[in-house]
């Protein structure tokens, strides 16, 4: 019988967590593949854990299907999407990650490519994060964690570091990045303790929520300070004179930077609280 191997726009996905991976091979023993798996250029581009299931069941005839569409990226999208429900994190990277393997390898998509810096492959930072159901900083770092080592990639992929952290790691020469992820696994994680569920208890989708505003925000004002900075910078230098039209500018982003200071003031208490209500509901 054929192997075949995972073809990497599937890849980019989080694979199956142990327990759901056995319960799907239950499953199959029992009541076989109820759908089929697609191959693409000779690879397993959706089902690969249906796939590996097969295998492992010792199942001969594997039903399989050749994908006969115009846009694979999109195809393993909407199968993930409609039938996994990945971190936020996770999510976006194997957005970004599949997106980004269509783009550099030519392969064709639904989108037309717009050729502007902030777009991935075509959709802008706005709309990937909209696919995604994550926020535009969410996703800005997980284009960002796209190009870090294969290493850090992998770690978010599992679920083990945030796209946030990734994105920084990216910067770092290659060995401080595979160094960063080998510490991480060596650090022992704690276990969540398990929550009864409560009447008054806050929802986790509403936590989330502002979490991802408090963490734009957040991105946006360090932004602002960077540049506030270095007008600041320039102000107080020897071409004082030649940058003067550069002060109400300057003006305008410090009006930006206080307002975002206060929203982030204001999230971060809300955060706060809500931390401080579900500690309540795990007591």
């Amino acid at each position: 019988m054929k192997k075949y191997e995972q073809h990497p726009i599937g890849a980019a996905w989080p694979a199956l967590r142990e327990e759901d991976y056995k319960k799907l091979v239950s499953s199959i023993d029992a009541i076989g593949v109820l759908e089929k798996i697609t191959v693409y250029e000779g690879k397993i581009l959706d089902g690969w854990h249906r796939y590996q299931a097969c295998t492992e069941l010792r199942i001969k005839n594997i039903p399989m299907v050749e994908y006969e569409g115009n846009s694979p990226g999109d195809f393993v999208i909407g199968k993930n999407e409609a039938r996994r429900h990945e971190e936020p994190s996770q999510r976006a990277f194997a957005v970004a990650k599949t997106l980004d393997i269509c783009s550099e390898s030519g392969r064709p998509v639904q989108y037309v490519d717009a050729k502007k810096p902030d777009n991935i492959i075509g959709l802008t930072t706005g709309q990937a994060a909209k696919l995604a159901g994550v926020s535009e900083a969410t996703m800005r770092q997980a284009k960002a964690a796209t190009k870090a080592e294969p290493e850090v990639q992998e770690a978010v992929r599992a679920g083990d570091i945030p796209v946030s952290e990734a994105a920084k790691l990216s910067r770092l020469p290659p060995e401080q990045q595979r160094e960063a992820v080998e510490k991480k696994k060596t650090t022992p994680k704690r276990e969540k303790p398990k929550a009864e569920p409560k009447e008054d208890s806050v929802p986790l989708s509403e936590y989330q929520k502002l979490r991802e505003e408090y963490d734009e925000l957040s991105s946006n004002y360090q932004a602002l300070a960077a540049e506030l900075d270095a007008c600041e910078a320039i102000r107080n230098g020897e071409q004082m004179d030649h940058f003067k039209k550069l002060n109400q500018q300057l003006i305008a982003i410090t009006a930006s930077r206080d307002e975002f200071q206060n929203k982030c003031g204001e999230l971060t208490r809300q955060v706060n609280y809500l931390n401080a209500k579900l500690k309540k509901t795990k007591e």
